[in-house]
């Protein structure tokens, strides 16, 4: 077996590849086999809990992860020749296994074990910024019959490693508890190192976009809520950043109404792929750049930091309040509410919003820079997915404004 010959190299374009398994009689080729083997990566995503000085109940991402080899989850492993060729594929488990089956006509020259920064069911795919250019990495197998046992291969850190982690967790951690995001989150376009600084989203065209300094980051779980908002309904969800002559945002500026609810359900997901709704001290991590998640007390999910007021955080204008009070909509931790409903609750409400731009419908921000702000959210969750959401709504100071 060749053991010098793992690469990382860019190709030329997006080649187009279907899921579906290569079904065919082992009788029509003269070569076939199974590799089987683990990958694993260099884990270098910043915010993660610390557990020295941080409570870590319910986190998904600590410390002990951090700069460790840890298993590469949910990807898709294809089983490539020389030229190039696909002669099979699979995919990976939560520890990194995979056995990939794979055929040819003839027995190849080599045979790469690739991995294309591709989640298992094409639901996301890392590209570079010019949207078509992709990345891989490849270890080489024996070029024999039968099966093959390789071992484990570890991927180095490269910012669009860490950008498909935080990608997987989004979705396999959190927005993929969502039946109908189970059916609509699929194809979309990582954009890694854009040139640009921060981090966008596209939903139209289901593309998320990485600056270069935002690619070490928690910031594409954000990015991925975003899309997942826009894929349960598109709709005018709020007037931009420029409340008061604001010119940009932050998670504790304050904002009209509506946009501090679009920007906080993307948030949400920023949150949910790293803690548990059982978590005691979640907290939003994703402007990170290095070590572990910021200490800010406005960053915690589950206590304000001050009461309620319209001249600090804890009020609807603000992301993180609303963000605060998503989480406990959907949370399982016993903090003094007794609301039971679930991430897809909120999904399933925004897809059922009924259309038009009047009180409580899906484009009443097009009429109104207020809307579609928290109050219509609540009333809308509560009626219909029959829930009641006022106690926390009025608990995490959303009447305030």
């Amino acid at each position: 077996m060749n053991t010098n010959s793992s690469n990382i190299l860019k190709t030329i374009s997006a080649l187009g590849v279907g899921l579906a398994g290569m079904l065919f009689s082992t009788d029509a080729f003269a070569a076939s086999g199974n590799v089987r083997g683990y990958w694993t990566f260099t884990q270098q995503t910043a915010g993660y809990c610390d557990t020295g000085t941080m409570d870590c109940t319910g986190s998904r991402y600590t410390d002990a992860e951090f700069s460790s080899n840890e298993p590469l989850e949910n990807a898709r492993i294809e089983i490539r020749d020389a030229s190039f060729n696909l002669l099979g594929s699979c995919s990976t488990s939560t520890s990194g296994y995979y056995d990939c089956p794979w055929t040819a006509a003839s027995m190849p020259s080599e045979v790469r074990v690739y991995f294309r920064f591709e989640d298992k069911q094409q639901r996301f795919i890392v590209y570079q910024d010019d949207g078509s250019s992709r990345w891989y990495y490849y270890v080489n197998a024996s070029t024999v019959n039968g099966i093959q046992n390789i071992g484990t291969y570890n991927i180095p850190a490269y910012g669009f490693m860490s950008l498909y982690d935080v990608m997987q967790r989004s979705y396999y951690s959190f927005v993929g508890t969502s039946g109908l995001m189970q059916s609509r989150f699929t194809g979309i376009k990582v954009l890694y190192d854009h040139p640009d600084d921060g981090g966008w989203a596209d939903g139209p065209n289901k593309t998320i976009q990485m600056g270069w300094n935002r690619t070490n980051t928690i910031n594409a779980a954000h990015e991925a809520g975003h899309i997942a908002d826009y894929l349960a309904k598109p709709r005018d969800s709020h007037n931009g950043w420029s409340y008061n002559g604001n010119t940009g945002h932050s998670p504790t500026s304050l904002e009209y109404r509506g946009f501090a609810l679009s920007e906080a359900l993307a948030d949400l997901v920023a949150v949910g792929a790293y803690w548990s709704g059982a978590a005691t001290e979640p907290r939003l991590c994703m402007y990170n750049t290095t070590g572990p998640c910021t200490s800010n007390a406005d960053s915690h999910m589950e206590v304000a930091n001050g009461s309620c007021s319209t001249s600090n955080a804890n009020n609807s204008r603000t992301r993180v309040a609303t963000t605060r009070y998503l989480w406990d909509v959907i949370d399982s931790n016993d903090d003094g509410e007794t609301l039971d409903a679930f991430l897809y609750d909120i999904y399933e409400m925004i897809d059922d919003l009924p259309a038009g731009t009047g009180w409580g419908q899906a484009d009443s921000a097009s009429g109104n820079t207020e809307s579609f702000h928290q109050y219509e959210f609540e009333s809308q969750l509560d009626a219909l997915r029959s829930v009641d959401s006022l106690s926390v709504y009025y608990k995490n100071c959303m009447g305030y404004f």
